[in-house]
């Protein structure tokens, strides 16, 4: 972008920071050295950026995927998701070594060509 003149205090704007897409609000703008001071909306301090860094400002937001990106930052919502894989994965070992005794293979796979 680099012209800032068109951001103001409050609006959300994308910006790149070490190799990285930033999205946080404007706190303040310094016209003199062209640069802008974003924070996030959870964040304690501000940051100092360059307008050269600046993509633009954000129009519009997708609530839903926010809400999944909320759940998965979420400790036990993780812990709990994490239980569940396990416990699907403990569920199909035992059916698949159910299945092999059941065709007298005792759990053990013995690919066909090898000796005996």
């Amino acid at each position: 972008m680099g012209d800032i003149s068109e951001v103001e205090v409050g609006d959300v704007v994308a910006y790149s920071l070490s190799g990285y897409t930033i999205i946080h609000r404007v706190v303040s703008i310094d016209d003199e050295r062209n640069t802008v001071y974003t924070k996030g909306d959870t964040n304690y301090a501000a940051e100092e950026i360059s307008a050269d860094q600046v993509y633009g400002k954000v129009t519009g937001v997708s609530t839903t995927l926010g809400f999944f990106v909320g759940l998965a930052k979420d400790r036990l919502v993780m812990a709990g998701a994490m239980c569940l894989c396990v416990i699907v994965i403990a569920l199909s070992m035992a059916d698949i070594v159910r299945a092999r005794k059941a065709e007298g293979g005792g759990g053990i796979i013995v690919p066909e060509d090898s000796e005996k």
